[in-house]
């Protein structure tokens, strides 16, 4: 940039008119000594006294300074919050000098200098996911950084470099850190004009033994030092979308506070400028609607061009079965246009976790952002699903929502549970299945969040896993069930199988006839007929007047059919009928 590059100039320019003084006028200066001429000498004495004057001043100008300096305080803008385990970059800071986290947020807690600090995390339940922070500005004439740091169970910290808006860094520099605030130090470049091209900084988060348990990294106190330009600076153009994650279109507005200004952007991560044919004069609202980087520089007269601001907007990929969603990078952002039937939730769990299914595979979702808010029951079909992908604890691939999807797409679907054994669960992951013939081994009743032991003739885990199962407290059966349930990858080693009612656990030596017998109740409720049945069993509804209006094979367990007609039918499930009002 021209920045740095008049900078230079003028800080090397010193020493090398010094040079080019002597060259030019040694001889001269030997002849005016060996005449004695002073008038001659006088004014040749008062010559090269201005010229020492002048470049002693711009030598002056050149001095290293404070650039930019934050402690990541409320007063500098930064928000803290308590959601460390964000998977997508957060933003935060003051227009124009932004920093962007991932895994970690400013916090009040543990804070190096004054009432907030940046803090960084890592999780063992997320092993793959290290803490970072940047900064998403630039800062030209760079020498070096200084900041704060302490630590948590042997945390330490990279810092590196970027001389493209933030596409690449290099020049990473480990430090070792302790559990006390020590001041250090990045050096950038020991050039007296300070580093030629503008750079972004990357903090992240990195360890040499994974530790045991959840661990921090602090950071506070930052401080860019570099050399001033010897003009003024136009301000850093203001972009009004943050970087983020879209899936609808965007206008976006630029602008920038330096008066008379003009701006050129660039929308392919190019560096802009007034004579690059990728670049565009700023005129009017740009509508974003596919993933692109933005770009922007603003130019002034009397003013040195700005830094470069740039925004990177991801809209999501488009993919059609949850089978090719599995199979997507957990780095993605995607949207399932296909219709995925959901098997199985947890409203009152911290997460909302669901499981969704459909002809291909089943996924786990995660939603800690409560982002989806439409009320869903089994069976709905949802459509148009939003989010990314991340692997938790290394084994449990889950969907974070990042929009609602809205209304079901269709309702009262059934989805047939694979038979399969506990030798080879780990075919089905996130499915619902059932396993024949299963002992558990415990005594009592079922308690929440809790591992019991089954077998099948290999061994396995029934895992209790949320406290608003319907089954916690009933008794855990003595003989061998048939067991449905959805499927949790929590290790290599660990597949759970997870019950979603006490109806998906049905007495495998009680024929069907008997067991039909005991569960035979046919109920009507909010609408559904409700029965208990075998799997595979016949399923019909009749109106009134005799029509059939329904007819399916019903699931193991509870079944719940929501039913349109009102009034009085007649249902048939394998050899009971039963007369209802709805």
């Amino acid at each position: 940039m021209t920045t740095s590059y008049q900078s230079n100039y003028f800080v090397r320019l010193p020493a090398y008119f010094c040079k080019l003084l002597i060259r030019k006028y040694q001889n001269n200066l030997y002849q005016l000594l060996k005449t004695n001429n002073m008038r001659r000498i006088t004014f040749f004495k008062t010559f090269l006294a201005t010229i020492l004057l002048v470049i002693g001043c711009i030598s002056a100008s050149a001095q290293e300074s404070s650039l930019y300096s934050t402690g990541f305080e409320s007063g500098d803008t930064f928000t803290a919050t308590s959601v460390y385990n964000n998977a997508t970059v957060l933003y935060s800071g003051a227009s124009g000098n932004q920093w962007g986290t991932y895994f970690g947020t400013p916090s009040t807690t543990g804070a190096i200098v004054g009432s907030q600090s940046m803090q960084l995390r890592w999780y063992t339940t997320t092993a793959s996911s290290s803490g970072y922070t940047f900064t998403n500005f630039d800062n030209p004439n760079v020498t070096r950084v200084t900041f704060n740091a302490a630590n948590t169970a042997g945390i330490n910290l990279i810092v590196s470099y970027s001389t493209d808006g933030g596409l690449t860094y290099i020049g990473a520099q480990t430090y070792t850190l302790t559990t006390s605030s020590i001041p250090y130090t990045y050096t950038l470049s020991t050039d007296p004009a300070g580093f030629a091209s503008p750079v972004r900084f990357k903090f992240q988060l990195t360890y040499t033994t994974a530790p045991t348990a959840t661990s921090r990294l602090y950071l506070d106190n930052v401080v860019i030092y570099g050399i001033p330009p010897s003009a003024p600076v136009a301000a850093t153009p203001a972009i009004s979308l943050l970087t983020g994650n879209y899936y609808t279109s965007q206008n976006v507005t630029i602008s920038c506070s330096t008066p008379g200004s003009s701006i050129y952007y660039s929308l392919d991560g190019s560096v802009p400028s007034k004579t690059s044919p990728t670049s565009t004069l700023y005129t009017s609202n740009i509508v974003v609607n596919s993933t692109q980087i933005l770009k922007a520089i603003a130019y002034a007269t009397g003013f040195t061009e700005s830094s470069i601001n740039s925004a990177s907007y991801t809209f999501p990929t488009l993919i059609s079965t949850i089978a090719a969603l599995r199979a997507a990078s957990t780095n993605g952002f995607y949207q399932l246009t296909g219709e995925a039937v959901l098997t199985y939730q947890s409203p009152a769990t911290y997460g909302k976790p669901k499981c969704i299914q459909d002809a291909t595979g089943a996924i786990y979702i995660y939603d800690s952002g409560s982002k989806i808010t439409t009320a869903y029951n089994v069976g709905d079909g949802i459509t148009g699903l939003i989010g990314t992908l991340t692997l938790y604890n290394g084994y449990l691939l889950e969907f974070y929502p990042a929009a609602d999807p809205g209304n079901a797409s269709s309702t009262g679907n059934t989805i047939r549970p694979a038979v399969v054994t506990l030798a080879n669960l780990a075919n089905y992951p996130s499915q619902l299945v059932t396993v024949k013939n299963v002992t558990i081994t415990g005594s009592g009743n079922f308690e929440a969040s809790t591992n019991y032991p089954i077998n099948d003739g290999s061994a396995g885990i029934l895992r209790t896993a949320y406290t608003d199962l319907p089954y916690l407290s009933s008794s855990i059966p003595t003989s061998a069930q048939d067991i449905t349930g959805v499927l949790f990858n929590n290790s290599l080693t660990e597949i759970d199988l997870v019950p979603r009612t006490r109806g998906d656990m049905i007495n495998t030596t009680v024929t069907d006839v008997n067991q039909a017998s005991i569960n035979s109740k046919i109920y009507t409720s909010n609408g559904k007929v409700c029965f208990w049945a075998i799997a595979g069993e016949s399923v019909e509804i009749f109106n009134a007047v005799g029509q059939k209006i329904l007819q399916n094979k019903a699931v193991a367990g509870l079944n719940s059919i929501l039913v349109s007609t009102k009034g009085v039918v007649l249902v048939k499930v394998g050899n009971r009928f039963a007369k209802v009002i709805l």
